[in-house]
């Protein structure tokens, strides 16, 4: 049986015996939960504000939620961080695209293009978690808390 070098394996033995940290350290969570009351509408962003340092490296989302209204989908992405939450979109729905959110869920997904098929996701800038709620109009008030993992630098 072969053994089949990895990654990371790879850069230590070009780095010296040097892992990055994005590849080994302590899981981190930033959780995004919506507030007591809103009056949702299609496309609705939400975001907390927390940073997720550079050279992070993101693993996916736990979304759990009511059930946000027929055809309604959830993004979960980054975008670069500011104080007032008004930072450019690193990629709106690199970590969650389209997830259905029409009945109640709760499940962990990785399905944006910067984690999913075994991408290697690691930021370049410091950025803030936000979700948008996309496909129709939400059910006003329903209740979301979004947490993306990610391992810090």
């Amino acid at each position: 049986m072969a053994e089949i070098v990895s990654r990371e394996a790879a850069r230590l033995a070009t780095t010296g015996g040097k892992i990055r940290a994005g590849s080994s350290g302590r899981l981190h969570a930033s959780v995004i939960t919506g507030p007591d009351t809103a009056a949702w509408a299609q496309n609705d962003t939400c975001g907390n504000r927390d940073i997720i340092p550079a050279g992070s490296r993101i693993v996916g989302a736990f979304v759990s939620c009511a059930a946000m209204g027929a055809s309604v989908t959830l993004d979960v992405g980054l975008r670069t961080w500011t104080a007032d939450g008004t930072g450019t979109a690193v990629d709106a729905d690199g970590i969650v695209t389209a997830l259905s959110v029409s009945s109640a869920t709760s499940a962990y997904n990785g399905s944006g293009a910067l984690v999913a098929a075994g991408a290697e996701y690691v930021t370049s800038v410091p950025t803030e978690p936000y979700f948008t709620l996309a496909g129709a109009n939400p059910t006003d008030d329903a209740d979301i808390r979004v947490t993306v993992l990610y391992i810090a630098a």
